[in-house]
C-alpha cells in the first residue's frame, strides 16, 4: 500500500508541475521550442552589438582583416582580401579570437571555415591553416580541435555547453605563412526562461525518483 501511494505521488506530482499537458492548445513551451530551433548563434550580419567577435591580432587594423569577419555570414574563402573577408592576424603565436554571443546560449557544434588561398583552389600558396588549437568556454571547460587543408566546412560537434562565450587559443600553424579563419559558426539556441524551468523541472522529477526507490527499498526491507 506505501509503495503504491508513494509510486501514485510521484505521477501526480510530475503531473502538477507540467502545465498544459493534455491541453489541445500550444504551450508557451512548445512555442518557444520552435522559435529556438537550432540555428547559428554566432551570426551577426547587420553589425549589432551582439554577437561581438575580437582578437589580440589584426594584420595592419584592416577592416578586411578584422576578427569581425568571422561571423558576418560570408565564408566565401578560395582567396584573401577584397571580395574574401577574414579575420587575419599577424604571424605571431599567442594569438586568441573571442566570440562573445551577448547571452547565454546553448550549443553543441561548430563549424569552420579556414581560408584557403592555396592549391588546388588557387595559383600558389599563399596561406597555411591552423592545423590545431584549443577552444575555451565560458564555463571553465576546454576542447582542444583539429583542422584539415581544405576550403570546405569543417564540422566539429561537442556535448551541449550552456555559455556566454567561447575563446580560440593555442591556434598551431601547419607552416610558417599566413592562417586565417573565414567564417566560424557556433550551432544552437538562445537560453529562455522555459529552458531553466524544464531544467529546474527535471532535477525535481529525478529526485522525486531517486526517494521514491530508497522508500521502496526501505518498505521492502520493513
Amino acid at each position: 500500500m506505501i509503495m503504491k501511494k508513494l509510486c501514485l505521488n510521484v505521477v501526480l506530482g510530475a503531473l502538477c508541475c507540467t502545465p498544459s499537458l493534455f491541453s489541445g492548445e500550444p504551450t508557451a513551451l512548445v512555442e518557444n521550442a520552435k522559435a529556438n530551433a537550432s540555428r547559428n548563434v554566432a551570426l551577426n550580419v547587420d553589425g549589432a552589438d551582439f554577437p561581438k567577435a575580437t582578437s589580440n591580432s589584426v594584420y595592419h587594423d584592416m577592416a578586411i582583416f578584422a576578427a569581425k569577419n568571422v561571423i558576418n555570414g560570408r565564408n566565401e574563402n578560395k582567396g584573401h582580401g577584397g571580395p574574401f573577408p577574414s579575420w587575419g592576424p599577424h604571424l605571431i603565436d599567442d594569438l586568441w579570437l573571442k566570440i562573445d554571443f551577448g547571452k547565454e546560449v546553448e550549443i553543441d557544434k561548430m563549424v569552420i571555415y579556414i581560408r584557403a588561398d592555396f592549391t588546388p583552389y588557387t595559383k600558389s600558396d599563399h596561406d597555411s591553416w591552423w592545423k590545431s588549437g584549443i577552444l575555451e568556454f565560458s564555463d571553465g571547460s576546454k576542447l582542444p580541435f583539429k583542422l584539415k587543408r581544405t576550403a570546405d566546412a569543417q564540422v566539429i560537434p561537442f556535448p551541449k555547453r550552456q555559455v556566454s562565450w567561447v575563446k580560440f587559443t593555442k591556434l598551431i600553424r601547419a607552416e610558417d605563412i599566413w592562417c586565417a579563419f573565414s567564417e566560424v559558426e557556433f550551432w544552437g539556441k538562445v537560453v529562455t526562461e522555459s529552458d531553466h524551468f524544464l531544467q529546474f523541472f527535471e532535477h525535481f522529477v529525478y529526485l522525486r525518483l531517486v526517494a521514491f526507490l530508497i522508500l521502496s527499498v526501505c518498505a521492502q526491507i520493513n
